[in-house]
């Protein structure tokens, strides 16, 4: 059994100090909106548990009048206890994010269950607060202090999504929920381009701060040396791209022999998404095939690159000046002579080639290198 942390004497210790130990957030109303913090100083304000704003601890706590104690478990059971004996009164709820940061739409979830985090919890005031069971040590007692002013820690190097950098985004903010919500809405500017990275430096916050209204005197800032935030990206390689325009190659022009890049070409650096590779205007040539390959991310066109594609080392075709076998073909007869081919081309291509006796021919490549042609 969870055993109780520390007990709030209402009418002798004004406010107890609680923090969410692992993954979780308290969840407090504020102005008509949710705020989330991982520290409060809860008091009991108009018959509910509050923060040292006036938030009201969601979801509500009403503590009895008649309450002498408050007594907060792990789990987060809260309990009163009155002249009459100890009644539970309510439950801590937490707000887990999938960021694990606070923002977008939390799950809501108990204390001690997974990664949700405990509920630690010290006495706010410099009279010793009752443990509820007198003569002995609370073993699970914590020394957790809410900070005095809201601390703001930058992690070394962050990724973000979105065109605009919160500072919400990048860094962990603690302290009172009232001021961490406008803190974390900061803007910080425009995100770098997809997979390219920018600095993040004291004078540079603190410039972003003051122009979003918020006073700096008071913020605790740590940033680590060479703070670097960096848009999230995914990189679509040349070898995806050849893929698709040797299977458009195949379908649409009939090509099935091993293809490979004429010439390098750069990758394409994309955002996240689902990606798409469409090849367009792809033609076949004399000496291979030319395609336009275009990139697309969640339907929206991101990049294009032109391909040149040729005949894999070992494919079937021939080459200008190399020695062919021409078949002569007429009226079901075939004589087959050297020779060589005047131009370059691949199998089901028009080449033109020359006999050893000089005469002059045009003919369709076949898949052993000989020369058909129609007399």
């Amino acid at each position: 059994m969870i055993t109780t942390l520390i007990s709030l004497l209402v009418t002798a210790t004004p406010a107890l100090n609680v923090s969410v130990e692992g993954d979780g957030f308290l969840r407090f109303a504020h102005s008509g909106t949710s705020a989330f913090s991982t520290h409060a100083s809860l008091s009991v304000a108009n018959g509910v548990l509050t923060n040292a704003a006036g938030d009201i601890l969601l979801p509500q706590v009403h503590v009895p009048a008649a309450a002498k104690r408050i007594d907060i478990e792990l789990d987060g059971t809260i309990s009163a206890t009155t002249d009459a004996g100890k009644t539970v009164v309510g439950h801590i709820v937490l707000a887990i994010f999938a960021s694990g940061n606070p923002d977008g739409k939390p799950k809501l979830g108990n204390p001690g269950d997974g990664l949700n985090g405990v509920i630690r919890c010290s006495a706010g005031s410099t009279k010793q607060a009752s443990s509820g069971t007198p003569g002995k040590k609370n073993p699970a007692k914590s020394t957790a202090n809410v900070p005095t002013k809201p601390t703001i820690t930058f992690s070394q190097k962050s990724e973000v999504d979105g065109d605009i950098v919160l500072l919400s985004d990048i860094a962990t903010i603690e302290g009172d929920p009232s001021l961490t919500a406008k803190i974390g809405a900061a803007d910080l500017g425009r995100s770098p381009l997809y997979g390219a990275s920018k600095g993040i430096t004291l004078s540079y916050v603190l410039a972003h701060l003051r122009m979003c209204g918020i006073k700096t005197d008071d913020l605790v800032i740590s940033i680590p040396p060479n703070c670097v935030v960096g848009r999230k990206a995914q990189t679509i390689g040349s070898d995806a791209m050849v893929e698709a325009a040797t299977k458009a190659a195949k379908e649409k022009l009939g090509i099935d022999v091993p293809l490979k890049l004429d010439s390098s070409i750069n990758d394409v650096v994309a955002p996240t998404g689902t990606a798409d590779i469409s090849v367009r205007d792809i033609q076949k040539g004399q000496n291979g095939v030319t395609a336009v390959v275009w990139i697309s991310v969640d339907g929206k066109s991101i990049s294009s690159r032109y391909l040149t594609l040729v005949p894999a080392e070992g494919g079937i075709g021939v080459k200008s000046g190399e020695v062919v076998k021409i078949r002569l073909m007429s009226h079901g007869a075939i004589v087959e002579v050297q020779g060589k081919a005047k131009t370059a081309g691949w199998v089901g291509s028009t080449v033109t080639v020359i006999s050893d006796t000089g005469t002059t021919h045009t003919g369709v490549v076949k898949g052993d290198g000989s020369v058909e042609v129609k007399l």
